[in-house]
């Protein structure tokens, strides 16, 4: 992985199941306030609704408009244990810090 910028990060963590104006909403603030923005997006399935149906939705109609604000997309395949968007989020702070102390 490449190291990350400095600069303030807005990180945004949703299943997103299905994508409402609200979760957009979260994600166009954090890349209005920060100056690097990421949403973790949660794939797993979810009832009638499945993760690769939405893997396909975001990348036909929702991915384009988050990257229109500046902001990076990364899919977390399933939403359980190690994949899930929380967990995704938490080893990119960790990275983060980890980098920051090696300076």
């Amino acid at each position: 992985m490449e190291p990350l910028e400095d600069g303030t990060y807005g990180l945004v963590v949703m299943s997103a199941k299905l994508m409402q104006i609200g979760h957009f909403g979260l994600i166009e603030r954090a890349a209005a306030e920060n100056d690097f923005a990421v949403a973790f997006v949660g794939l797993g399935d979810r009832g009638m609704i499945r993760g690769d149906t939405m893997r396909k939705i975001w990348e036909l109609y929702f991915e384009p408009l988050v990257r229109s604000l500046g902001a990076e997309v990364r899919y977390c395949e399933g939403d359980e244990g190690r994949n899930s968007p929380p967990i995704k989020m938490r080893q990119f702070i960790n990275r983060a810090y980890s980098d920051w102390v090696a300076v």
